[in-house]
């Protein structure tokens, strides 16, 4: 296997004319599988050889090939003689090698995006387009987690000599695929999210975030939120503080639509969420950035991933990579477009996930932990860019963090909660006063056991914003 598949799928550009390339790399392999003659599929082989020579295709695939052409020559030569019938497996052999040398070839002279928007000027329909791309995204998903769970397993001596290397095989190989089905699962909200259809107005005169007495209870019992009411006016940007467990992320889940509320009434952009059916609550003019960018992208590369969103609102193909393009501009990650995502930074990948909430143009954005995982300078940049971006757009926005380093300026309003209730809603200096960080559970031990200081105090250097 090549070990790093991005490279091979994005990398590699297309050499000379792409079109008649697949049309020919098409035609080999129909006359590959139906040829019945062992001089037919040899002859077919040869001229697949004779392309690797043309678009000189060396290095790994080279080594691939010659370890397959040995392995499955040796297993041919041993069957026929043991089944004394050595022309079908000749036959089989050929064709194995034959197929294989041409996929290999064709992998090594043109990268999924150029093929896709070749495909795409054919009019291959833009659902097996997008299906093609999920798989692609999906797959380079469970390569990465197998591969840092073999890494693990080799620091921690788990593969030494002695050891029971079959059953570390496996646990590496079932907890990547325990956790790539997780991420997959998180990436199908993100699609419903973003594809979600504009709900009809049931309350159009109501702020854009009514909630009354909300409650919130997850299928065990467990409470998220209790009796919380808040309101926010149109572009309106407040901060949500706490804690780990107070409830900020199940208020921010509640607010995009994925939770329900078991008691009280919420209201978003002028429709009540109820319980019921997924896409009864949620809406296209609501954004949701995630706190990982792993389980929000899902296109192979930025570009794909904003034009994806755009297309399902019914944007035509040239004026979404147009607009996405153009945000992704925004937040200075231009340059970004067309690389495979799963080859950006985590700070890179974040500003992605901004540009595919931005770039549909919603109303309400929902920030969980928007700058977590990022040291102080990448943090304050991503925040710079964010304020820029929306400062031409009317939104209204709910940021949640623990980092109260990089509050963006134009947050004036913080709510505090605790124990899924909501202790505190006003001005931001006063949220961060001693008395108000006590009712939040926000202030931490002194090392040298002098006092109490606030969390605040620690994550600012001191100095309250």
């Amino acid at each position: 296997m090549h070990m790093n598949p991005d490279h091979a799928l994005f990398a590699e550009a297309a050499r000379g004319h792409a079109g008649p390339r697949l049309l020919l790399f098409l035609a080999a392999l129909l006359a590959n599988a139906g040829g019945t003659s062992p001089w037919w599929i040899f002859a077919v082989w040869v001229i697949g050889l004779t392309m690797w020579g043309i678009d000189r295709v060396r290095g790994q695939r080279l080594r691939i090939l010659g370890v397959a052409v040995v392995v499955v020559g040796s297993f041919a030569g041993a069957g026929g003689w043991l089944t004394r019938d050595p022309l079908t497996l000749v036959i089989a052999a050929l064709r194995i090698c034959c197929g294989l040398t041409w996929v290999l070839w064709f992998a090594s002279i043109i990268s999924w995006p150029a093929l896709k928007r070749m495909l795409r000027q054919w009019r291959c329909p833009e659902l097996a387009l997008e299906l093609i791309d999920l798989s692609v995204a999906h797959g380079l998903i469970l390569f990465g987690e197998l591969r840092q769970r073999w890494e693990a397993a080799v620091l921690r001596s788990g593969l030494a000599p002695g050891q029971p290397q079959l059953e570390c095989y496996g646990m590496v190989l079932a907890g990547g695929v325990t956790r790539a089905f997780d991420r997959a699962t998180l990436l199908d909200e993100a699609r419903t999210l973003r594809s979600a259809r504009l709900l009809p107005l049931t309350d159009p005169e109501i702020a854009p975030v009514l909630m009354q007495e909300v409650t919130i209870k997850y299928p065990d019992g467990t409470i998220g939120i209790q009796g919380v009411s808040l309101v926010l006016k149109a572009g309106e940007w407040a901060a949500v503080i706490g804690p780990s467990g107070s409830g900020k992320s199940t208020l921010l889940r509640a607010l995009a639509g994925l939770l329900s509320p078991s008691q009280g009434i919420l209201v978003r952009l002028g429709v009540r969420l109820l319980p019921g059916p997924l896409n009864e609550r949620v809406d296209r003019r609501v954004g949701l950035v995630f706190q990982n960018p792993d389980e929000q992208l899902f296109g192979s590369t930025p570009l794909e991933d904003l034009m994806w969103g755009l297309q399902r609102l019914g944007v035509a193909s040239a004026e979404a990579e147009h607009r996405a393009a153009r945000v992704l501009k925004e937040l200075d990650i231009a340059q970004l477009g067309h690389r495979p995502v799963h080859r950006l930074s985590f700070g890179e990948r974040k500003r992605v996930a901004f540009a595919a909430a931005l770039v549909c143009e919603p109303e309400l954005l929902l920030c969980d932990e928007p700058t977590s995982n990022l040291d102080p300078v990448a943090a304050r940049r991503l925040v710079a860019a964010l304020e820029e971006a929306a400062a031409r757009r009317d939104i209204t926005l709910v940021w949640v963090t623990h980092d109260l380093a990089t509050l963006p300026q134009r947050i004036r309003r913080v709510l505090l909660l605790h124990d899924g209730h909501l202790v505190f809603d006003g001005e931001r200096l006063e949220a961060l006063s001693d008395v108000r960080l006590a009712q939040a559970g926000l202030l931490v031990r002194a090392v040298d056991g002098s006092g109490d200081v606030p969390a605040a105090s620690i994550l600012t250097g001191g100095k309250l914003q």
